[in-house]
């Protein structure tokens, strides 16, 4: 309880610094750059722990397949339960054939930020990390950063939840949606899994693909192991999201590709969604994104620690 109420806290520190900052752009981007800079310094010091731990290293192809199970059945919830509200939010279909292809640049950036986790981890493995990268405080101390850099970030854009007047009040069941389908995906995968409990899948689902906070917070409370699968199998959701885009909404819907991208669907993946799936599911993929967003660290922690 007084990890949740220290990330409460510290998220509503940073929303109330967000609201009154949200005209000063040069504070605002300075917030940005250090969220950017957060991450891939959050992912080098997970790798590096997972490349010094022996025991947890020789289980990486292991935590590999869990992870992917637990990815694949929390993208399969959230389309699933989204198509309840698919034939009143966007009945017309949606000319995929007509689409741009994605292109590179989403699927790279994601891949650029895998790659400190994995240069972390083989530094360790060849024992040319520093020691310092190894103490506990160290994550804890970054995480807060990127916690409170969260919270000014979502601060500065309360202004965008006005796009609820714009559409109809449904679109505030799209990522209530999305939490009920990565739930019961989630269960699913630990029903499907023989090494994976309930808690544990919930816990790496609930991250929504948001794989720096989420892996983090997991591992900060003691689950180096549940960490690493949770890294991979968000990292898993939002490439499942950008590569397979033009197939979910052939095949599902427009709002598959929000469902698909859970919290990245407001940044990685918006231009994937704006371009496959159209105006009116990148309204509520902002909106969606938003809101899961704001809820994995609750949702993270109150799992692991109740």
């Amino acid at each position: 309880m007084p990890d949740l109420l220290f990330i409460v806290l510290l998220l509503l520190l940073g929303m109330a610094a967000g609201f009154v900052l949200r005209r000063q752009t040069g504070a605002l981007r300075a917030a940005d750059g250090l969220a950017s800079l957060a991450v891939p310094a959050l992912l080098f010091i997970l790798g590096a722990n997972l490349g010094n731990d022996d025991a947890l290293f020789a289980r990486l192809p292991v935590l590999g397949g869990t992870a992917l199970g637990v990815a694949v059945c929390s993208v399969a919830g959230s389309i699933a339960t989204l198509r309840l509200l698919q034939s009143t939010f966007d009945p017309a279909p949606r000319n995929v054939a007509a689409a741009q292809s994605s292109g590179p640049a989403p699927i790279m950036g994601t891949l650029r930020i895998l790659g400190f986790f994995l240069l972390g981890l083989v530094l360790a493995r060849f024992s040319l990390s520093p020691d310092f990268l190894f103490s506990p405080r160290l994550g804890t101390y970054v995480l807060r950063l990127l916690i409170a850099c969260v919270g000014v970030g979502l601060g500065a854009k309360l202004q965008a939840f006005a796009v609820i007047r714009e559409m109809y009040v449904k679109i505030l069941a799209v990522p209530l949606l999305i939490v009920l389908g990565t739930v019961l995906g989630s269960l699913a995968a630990s029903l499907i899994l023989p090494d994976v409990g309930p808690r544990e899948a919930l816990a790496v689902g609930c991250g929504f693909g948001y794989y720096s906070l989420s892996s983090l917070l997991i591992e900060n409370l003691g689950h180096p192991a549940l960490g690493a699968v949770a890294l991979l199998a968000n990292i898993m959701r939002e490439l499942m999201a950008i590569i397979c885009a033009p197939l979910l909404v052939r095949f599902f819907g427009t709002l598959a590709t929000p469902a698909a991208g859970g919290a990245a669907a407001m940044d990685t993946v918006l231009p994937v969604i704006a371009r496959f799936s159209g105006e009116r599911a990148a309204i509520a993929a902002v909106f969606s994104g938003m809101c899961l967003t704001l809820l994995v660290p609750f949702l993270v922690t109150a799992i692991m620690t109740w």
